[in-house]
């Protein structure tokens, strides 16, 4: 740098921000994609969480169901099993 011209050096050192400025805003608007990215995942996964819990009561319900059925059939599948 020190044997360029005046004009130069500063064409260089303007080029050289410039350059870097650019790369800063990409770098900015990669790590503001991820964090965005990751938000929305996250959201969707806790939602999905919260659906599965919701349907907990449903599926205890359905289940109690099938108990009863189970016993009820119980004796009828002995009797045709002999």
């Amino acid at each position: 740098m020190h044997d360029l011209a005046p004009q130069r050096r500063s064409a260089t050192l303007l080029a050289t921000v410039r350059h870097l400025e650019t790369a800063s805003v990409d770098d900015a608007l990669d790590v503001l994609e991820v964090l965005i990215t990751s938000k929305l995942l996250n959201r969707a996964v806790k939602e999905g969480n919260e659906d599965k819990l919701r349907a907990l009561p449903d599926l205890k319900a359905a289940a109690k169901k099938m108990a009863g059925l189970a016993l009820l059939l119980e004796p009828v599948n002995k009797r045709s099993c002999f």
